[in-house]
């Protein structure tokens, strides 16, 4: 490069030095735009080697890299003549060599060799492909991603951080990050940060952050530095409800040991002193106290009552209280003085909760010189003859309340129990079959369905691994019933809840009445059931059985005073030593369920190896999916829409063509609904967006401004918040005017059932001048006071009515009844499909004045509607 180029004398090129470190193609223009310097960065990313010495000027370098697109011509221009500094902030997708498309950012930058005179222009272009996949990436991750300084900053944080803690991504990124951190856990935080400041990875790290609204919630976190930067990237997951669910079922299954554990020491006769203390020691934990007693109600020869101590904690608060208990045995204690809080207990046999027992009104209940405690809870012992014992329990931090009794209402039984068993066997024998019955009950909904009383999933499973061993021994076949019911979610939305478990009651009873006594019949969750039929003459025995089980489930059912009615589908698989493994089986049953589903319902359908591979041809189109765009499999075919009364072109669809490497051509029929269920169809749909823009400003624009593109929008971007929010913002963001030159089609079917996203986005459609077109109509039912409400421009009469028109006078009719409505909605009417002359005349002779089809022009790559567009001048 030219020594008057050099960085001290440009102040663009200082710039550029002290930008970021990614490689950066570097192009010097004079005023005359003729190329004064090519970085090798530049000669390298577009591959142009010998090539650099034939271009004198940047028309021809440009006409070269970009065939037919004066756009970057222009732009350099008014660069040049404007002084202005230009950056192209939207990624875009160039092809830098055959079949190589990257994603780069554009700058151009005034040259200026003085401070006063501009010598001509800098433009640098940046190869940004890899950082907007992963950023692409990064805004979509579910889990926590950040990076973060050892100052004490996150240096960037994902939306999903945002998102779980409400705060914005500034808030986040402008705080320390140690102000949002439980005061508890900044200790363990800072010696966390330490370690990875001296270069160690950190996993199952965990601390609480705190919310915008007050609350704390508990990160599980993964980090490891950067030894490069010395910055730390790190993963975290919310696991509060995971935390708190452990934590309640290990608290339960704890109890119910400890349950046990008391039982056994009685049994075994262990002295009662030492029973009722391990027991105090138990609850103490259970309910998080520090202090407590379990103290038997006595009564003098006058009948006044008083307490005699059965377990009490140590007492060392302080020198006083010690001083109080030092003569005195702490089991056998005696507390006569019942003006205070447990003594309330003795006269009410209630529960007491104070918790500022020193200015209680029922007195503090603590002999002369006792410590103050802070939070006391008095519970009744109860026995067959009234209370018989209290237990006294302090200090838990925040204070109790009754929802405790729950925790520890089982232990008051049994010490209940234990007290009056010298009089009363009986009640602990109860108690002890209440145990037993209560083990029978856990042990019973372990296995059965606590609805319906079938079997439930857990039971299933075995039993199903135990009839394909008995099978595979005896080397017969079994088969495996998935059924579903069909509208039953319709049923929960309009009557509720509770009438949708009666009936899930109901339709187990109807199940089971079909059924052999020794068939086995399963409820395996929400509308889900399976049955294991094990012997059965042929498949159509079952047939017979699976349209029993759907006439009697057809039949409506009375609930209260609503009449429900709801189908069945089932699903039918047969075991083969083929199969190894019960999942196999049941994948099998749930495959040929989902076929008879996708039929209407209400019937049965038989697994077939044509269902499995059906199925495989699926996953294998998933998995395709997630990387299609990354890999550059996609592709946009571009099929004109004529005026067939003026022959001329006056808009195109956008058509998305899917390459994948094994499967080959694969077509939007195929592929679109698997997207919308995986939910990636927001992806593709911007993806669709934003290279049909570029192909219109590259191919069409230069050639026809007037020409309108239509772009198919599935329903589900209408349901994404954030869908048309993206496209507003991608065309703000372009110098280009090419708003209202753009169509969103939707089908007819979609159009009627999203009313309500439809009306929501109105305003931005309206604001950035975006209509709308009916895809496929003719085939759906459409509201006509519902379609006068929305902005629609053209309705896409479909193909399967073009053909009718040659052979049956009924769509002729359709075809003017359509005309006729367009009108009245003063929107054009596109006939599609049209294959044949005769097709064509029969539109043109009623009137219809736009065709799509075969017939007339097929899709065709945007570099091919250059010669199109030659021969149909504006």
């Amino acid at each position: 490069m030219d020594e008057s180029l050099n960085a001290a004398s440009s102040p663009s090129l200082r710039y550029m030095d002290n930008g970021p470190s990614l490689p950066v193609a570097t192009l010097v223009l004079d005023n005359d735009l003729k190329i004064s310097s090519l970085s090798n960065e530049f000669i390298d990313l577009f591959q142009l080697d010998a090539l650099t010495s034939k271009f004198g000027s940047a028309q021809e370098l440009f006409q070269t890299l970009f065939p037919n697109t004066p756009v970057w011509l222009e732009r350099c221009r008014k660069a040049l003549e404007e002084h202005q500094y230009i950056v192209k902030t939207v990624p875009y997708l160039v092809m830098v060599a055959p079949e190589e498309y990257r994603w780069l950012q554009w700058t151009i930058l005034p040259w200026m060799r003085s401070n006063t005179e501009q010598d001509g222009i800098i433009i640098q272009v940046r190869d940004i492909s890899k950082e907007y996949r992963h950023r692409r990436f990064y805004e979509m991750n579910l889990d926590i991603l950040c990076i973060a300084e050892h100052t004490g900053y996150f240096r960037e944080v994902s939306p999903s951080f945002s998102e779980a803690l409400g705060y914005s991504i500034k808030d986040l990124c402008t705080h320390p990050f140690m102000d949002f951190i439980h005061p508890d856990d900044k200790e363990a935080t800072l010696g966390a940060l330490e370690l990875l400041k001296n270069g160690g990875m950190l996993t199952g790290f965990e601390n609480r952050y705190r919310k915008k609204d007050g609350e704390y919630r508990l990160l599980h976190w993964t980090c490891c530095p950067d030894p490069l930067t010395g910055s730390l990237y790190a993963v975290a997951r919310d696991i509060t409800e995971t935390k708190a669910n452990q934590q309640a079922l290990l608290k339960k299954n704890k109890l119910l040991n400890n349950i046990s554990l008391l039982q056994e020491w009685y049994i075994s006769g262990m002295d009662q002193c030492q029973l009722f203390n391990n027991a105090l020691e138990h609850i103490l934990e259970i309910c998080e106290s520090k202090y407590g007693f379990i103290a038997e109600l006595h009564r003098d020869i006058d009948d006044n009552p008083y307490y005699i101590s059965l377990a009490i904690t140590d007492i060392s608060w302080d020198e006083a209280t010690r001083e109080l208990y030092a003569t005195q045995n702490l089991n056998g204690l005696e507390f006569r003085d019942l003006n205070s809080l447990f003594g309330h207990t003795a006269r009410t046999s209630e529960i007491v909760i104070s918790n500022d027992p020193a200015n209680d009104p029922r007195g503090g209940g603590l002999p002369k010189g006792h410590s103050y405690l802070k939070h006391y809870m008095g519970i009744p012992i109860f026995g067959d003859n009234g209370m018989i014992a209290l237990m006294g329990i302090a200090d838990r931090v925040g204070g109790y309340d009754e929802s405790l009794l729950e925790d520890i209402q089982p232990y008051l039984r049994i010490l209940g129990a234990i007290l009056d068993a010298k009089n009363n066997a009986r009640l602990l024998n109860e108690e002890r079959e209440n145990l037993r019955l209560a083990n029978e009950q856990l042990e019973k909904l372990a296995l059965n369905d606590y609805l319906t009383g079938l079997a439930n999933r857990v039971q299933f499973e075995k039993q199903l691994s135990q009839a394909m061993e008995k099978a595979r021994r005896s080397h017969h076949t079994f088969a495996l019933l998935y059924m579903d019911l069909d509208n039953f979610k319709r049923v929960n939305d309009n009557l509720g809840h509770d009438v949708g478990d009666k009936l899930l009651k109901q339709v187990a009873e109807r199940l089971q009445n079909c059924l052999r006594s020794y068939d086995f019949i399963a409820r395996l969750g929400g509308d889900e059931f399976a049955v294991i039929v094990e012997d059965f003459d042929d498949h159509h025995q079952l047939g017979h059985l699976a349209q029993r089980l759907i006439d009697d489930v057809r039949i409506p059912f009375a609930i209260g005073s609503s009449q429900c009615m709801v189908g069945l589908s089932i699903g039918i698989a047969y075991y083969s030593e083929e199969i190894s493994q019960s999942h196999v089986l049941a994948k099998n049953a749930d495959l040929s369920l989902y076929l008879a589903k996708s039929h209407g319902g209400n019937q049965y359908s038989f697994f077939t190896e044509e269902l499995n591979t059906r199925h495989q041809h699926r996953m294998q189109v998933e998995h395709g999916l997630q990387t299609a765009v990354d890999s550059q499999q996609l592709s946009l075919l571009y099929q004109p829409i004529w005026d067939i009364n003026t022959n001329q072109t006056i808009a195109v669809e956008a058509l998305l063509r899917w390459r994948h490497p094994q499967l080959g051509l694969v077509m939007p029929g195929d592929f679109i609904p698997i997207a919308e269920d995986i939910g990636i169809m927001d992806n593709l749909g911007y993806w669709v967006f934003i290279n049909a823009s570029e192909d219109y400003q590259e191919y069409i624009a230069p050639y026809n401004q007037d020409l309108l593109m239509t772009v198919n929008f599935s329903a589900c971007q209408f349901r994404d918040d954030h869908c048309l929010q993206d496209i507003e913002k991608y065309l703000n963001s372009h110098e280009e005017n090419i708003h209202g030159n753009f169509i969103l089609e939707l089908t007819e079917s979609a159009m009627m059932n999203e009313q309500e996203f439809l009306r929501s986005n109105l305003e931005l459609l309206e604001r950035n001048n975006i209509h709308l077109a009916i895809d496929d109509f003719g085939t759906g039912f459409s509201n006509h006071r519902r379609l006068a409400e929305l902005p629609i421009s053209i309705l896409k009469i479909d193909a399967s009515i073009t053909a009718g028109l040659e052979s049956d006078s009924k769509y002729i009719t359709i075809l003017d009844s359509i005309l006729h409505m367009a009108k009245a909605l003063k929107a054009k009417v596109v006939a599609e499909g049209v294959e044949t002359q005769h097709q064509l005349d029969i539109l043109r002779e009623h009137g219809c004045e736009l065709a799509q089809g075969f017939f007339l022009a097929k899709p065709m790559p945007a570099n091919e509607l250059k010669s199109l567009l030659q021969q149909n001048p504006d």
